[in-house]
């Protein structure tokens, strides 16, 4: 996982400890796929705490061999699959303003399903503190609207 993030070039990367820990303690609600026997894609997902009717979508990321087949909204959905199935009613994430195939994504996630999306501010650009790092922008889709088009 950490050398899929990694190779992507664009996402934020983090320790191989963290992605084990997402593994281990959140593997209920984060999917992952492989083509013949490789990593290709993922979507690191856990419950949030502070609202607990929501899924948080960690990070997605495709390998780039793998980009161009519809992995990253295959996995999204099922990740909104099992969200639905512990009775949560949302996703979020948050994305970079430059990030346009992450807002595409999302948009395209709830505009196919039907779902709501709202877009607000996540975390400004002072958030980060002395880290050069763009402003981040929250995603919410409500994904309880959708659940016809996710079974």
């Amino acid at each position: 996982m950490h050398r899929l993030v990694k190779e992507s070039g664009v996402l934020d990367q983090n320790s191989v400890y963290a992605y084990l820990m997402i593994g281990e303690h959140f593997g209920a609600t984060s999917v992952v796929a492989e083509i013949e026997s490789e990593l290709a894609g993922a979507v690191l997902a856990l419950p949030s705490l502070r609202r607990r009717d929501t899924l948080f979508i960690w990070q997605v990321v495709v390998a780039e061999r793998a980009r161009g087949l519809g992995l990253a909204t295959r996995l999204l959905r099922e990740c909104a699959s099992r969200a639905r199935d512990l009775r949560l009613k949302f996703i979020e994430a948050t994305v970079t303003p430059s990030n346009l195939p992450s807002q595409r994504l999302f948009r395209s996630f709830g505009e196919r399903y039907g779902a709501s999306l709202e877009v607000s501010v996540g975390f400004t650009e002072d958030d980060f503190g002395d880290e050069k790092h763009e402003a981040e922008e929250l995603y919410r889709i409500g994904i309880l609207e959708a659940t016809k088009g996710l079974s």
